[in-house]
C-alpha cells in the first residue's frame, strides 16, 4: 500500500551510541526493509552530560544480512552505518572561532561523525537492536595517541527499540 504524504515508516527510541542520553527518532525504510534512514532529536541532562545538550541526528543504517525464522522472528544478523550528529548551543562551533583556531579544539565542537555495527530482533511490528560505533574525533584521539587511549576506550554502545508504523 501506498502511504499518504509524509508519514514515517517507523518510530524509534534510542539510548546512548553518541546521539544523546536519550534519542527519539523517524524514519523511512527502502530495498524490503534492507535500509534505514531516519532522523533523531537527542538530549542529554545536566546531571549526565554536566550541562544540558539538545542534538539532532541523521542516520544511515543498512542491513545486509538477516534471517526469518519459523515462526516469525527476524534476526538481523549484521548492521552499519554512518551518521551525523549535531549539538545545539554557544558553547559548540562548526568553524574554527577567531579566538581559538582549530590547533587549539582539533575538531568542530558541534558536529561529528560515527560509523557503526550491531544487529537486532523484531516481530511483527517491535523490535530491539544495538550498535557499537566510533565518532571521528574519537577514532582522530586514538590514532595519534595509542599508548594511551585503548581501543575499547572509544567504542560506544548504543540500544534502541523499533516500533514499526505499517
Amino acid at each position: 500500500k501506498k502511504r499518504p504524504g509524509i508519514t514515517p515508516d517507523h518510530l524509534k527510541l534510542q539510548y546512548a551510541g553518541s546521539i544523546g542520553f536519550i534519542s527519539v527518532g523517524a524514519g523511512y525504510e527502502w530495498a524490503k526493509k534492507k535500509i534505514h534512514g531516519d532522523l533523531y532529536y537527542g538530549y542529554v541532562p545536566a546531571g549526565v552530560g554536566g550541562v544540558d545538550i539538545h542534538s539532532v541526528t541523521g542516520k544511515f543504517t543498512w542491513i545486509p544480512f538477516s534471517k526469518t525464522l519459523d515462526n516469525g522472528v527476524q534476526l538481523d544478523l549484521l548492521t552499519t552505518g554512518m551518521l551525523l550528529n549535531y549539538a545545539f548551543g554557544r558553547r559548540y562551533h562548526l568553524f574554527s572561532r577567531t579566538k581559538y583556531s582549530f590547533v587549539y579544539y582539533g575538531f568542530p565542537t558541534a558536529a561529528h561523525i560515527a560509523f557503526f555495527v550491531g544487529g537486532g530482533i523484531s516481530k511483527k511490528r517491535t523490535g530491539l537492536y544495538y550498535e557499537l560505533g566510533i565518532t571521528d574525533r574519537d577514532l582522530a584521539s586514538y590514532a595519534t595517541n595509542t599508548r594511551n587511549i585503548g581501543f575499547f576506550e572509544i567504542v560506544n554502545i548504543g540500544i534502541g527499540a523499533r516500533y514499526c508504523l505499517r
